[in-house]
């Protein structure tokens, strides 16, 4: 029965014998229409509304994002300045699960040629030491840069970020070096570390284990051999339980891995090269990924160009990208990259 339409129903009776009356009771019907919401024009009407909103949303947002990237003239990449967010930090995963994996039981020494990647290294494995939960050892980071530091300076630096970077109120444990800054000798941060160790050993019921981080360590090859020698035996003799290093440099400081050196035998060594391609990849793309595309011919001349070392990589992107938004595209091609080198 079709709605909206008038629909008769007559009645008759019929005998046993199967004669049917000829009169008949009727009654008419109007059954009424289907509500406007279950008729199929208002159905496919809904259906284009919806999908104009959704095309007008998506319009809208790619205007806006255009604005936004071309007014605020977007740019992740970091030239010449230390990788900070684990989710800008490439290339590098399988050498710190390795760096990890050594540092419970030695010190590394991390070489590579200038703007490698040295000190973003030293950065992410702080970060990654700082939330390791090792079933017996606590770790506690210290991040040590020792660009324009003298040897009379070394072990009161050394102190000093100690106590800067633990977060900790090391007030009552009345330490030399908070007295003390041109004099302060081996002996006086031999005292001042023991102090440390008691400090945080009543808080923490596994053996504590403080890894210095040792950027710029080439500065060291000015120290007299005597400071070399001491700081050997603060991690071999003193408290080679809860110290360790990771220290970082130019190939020169392989030179303390020979016998004649007070270092001999004390570091893995870790050599830190350009990145692979899959790598290098990674860091073209991902920090743009969404807003910029980088053409896969454009990503080959990159890499190329610059033998996968991470800062002419990001030197090169971060370029490119101020001639895209100078250009208002967001497509980086081949060409694009030849015209920058060609500069």
């Amino acid at each position: 029965m079709e709605p909206g339409k008038n629909h008769v129903f007559e009645v008759r009776a019929q005998t046993p014998d199967g004669q049917v009356s000829k009169t008949a009771a009727g009654v008419e019907i109007r059954l009424a229409a289907k509500p406007i919401y279950l008729q199929s024009w208002f159905q496919w009407l809904l259906l284009v509304i919806l999908l104009l909103f959704i095309a007008s949303y998506f319009i809208y947002r790619y205007y806006k994002i255009n604005q936004l990237i071309f007014r605020r003239r977007f740019n992740p990449y970091i030239a010449g300045e230390p990788i900070i967010k684990s989710e800008l930090f490439f290339g590098r995963d399988d050498i710190v699960r390795k760096i990890l994996s050594i540092i419970h039981n030695n010190s590394v020494m991390i070489t590579g040629e200038r703007r490698i990647g040295k000190t973003s290294l030293l950065i992410q494995l702080k970060n990654q030491l700082s939330k390791t939960n090792d079933p017996k050892l606590k770790f506690v980071p210290i991040f040590i840069d020792l660009q324009g530091i003298s040897q009379w300076e070394f072990f009161h630096a050394m102190m000093h970020d100690i106590i800067e970077q633990t977060g900790e109120d090391l007030v009552s444990t009345r330490l030399r070096a908070t007295d003390k800054t041109s004099d302060y000798s081996y002996r006086d941060f031999n005292v001042d570390f023991r102090k440390v160790i008691q400090h945080f050993s009543t808080q923490n019921s596994k053996r504590l284990k403080f890894v210095l981080l040792i950027d710029e360590a080439d500065a060291m090859n000015q120290y007299d051999q005597s400071i070399h020698a001491q700081l050997r035996r603060i991690f071999m003799q003193e408290f080679s339980l809860n110290f360790a290093a990771i220290i970082s440099g130019t190939n020169y400081i392989q030179s303390w891995n020979r016998p004649e050196s007070p270092w001999w035998n004390l570091f893995t060594l870790i050599e830190l090269n350009s990145f692979n391609k899959s790598d290098a990849a990674k860091l073209i793309q991902a920090p743009v990924k969404g807003i910029f595309k980088f053409n896969s011919d454009a990503i080959d001349t990159i890499i190329e160009a610059t033998g996968g070392k991470p800062y002419p990589i990001q030197t090169l992107c971060m370029n490119l990208i101020y001639s895209a938004l100078d250009r208002n595209r967001r497509t980086i091609y081949k060409q694009d990259v030849l015209d920058l080198l060609n500069q």
